[in-house]
């Protein structure tokens, strides 16, 4: 078989052979450009969940202490701590809403 192929390539002209490297180097070009979409796509897919890790992070440590304790009411807060876990509420359900329409229009995977 290399015989074959040797006596293949010896016959070709100058032309042929340029088609040949043109080709080789072509499928050579699109080859790396699959390996490096595919490389990017990984590094934006790690750096989405970073972000959301930190502006979970963020919310959460601005919870009240005791928020998932059975006994927590709002009732028994002053206005300003209400109202400062009220804002982390509404951006933890952004957050929310935000990762699940990643997730429908199969960003997020």
């Amino acid at each position: 078989m290399c015989t074959e192929i040797y006596e293949w390539v010896k016959g070709l002209d100058s032309g042929g052979i340029g088609n040949l490297i043109s080709t080789f180097t072509a499928i050579v070009a699109i080859i790396g450009l699959i390996y490096q979409s595919r490389s990017t796509r990984k590094q934006v897919k790690l750096q989405n969940f970073i972000e959301y890790t930190k502006r979970y992070q963020e919310i959460i440590l601005n919870f009240p202490e005791n928020i998932n304790e059975e006994n927590f009411s709002f009732d028994g807060m002053d206005t300003e701590v209400r109202t400062k876990t009220m804002r982390y509420m509404r951006a933890y359900f952004d957050l929310c809403f935000e990762e699940y329409t990643l997730h429908e229009k199969k960003i997020h995977r």
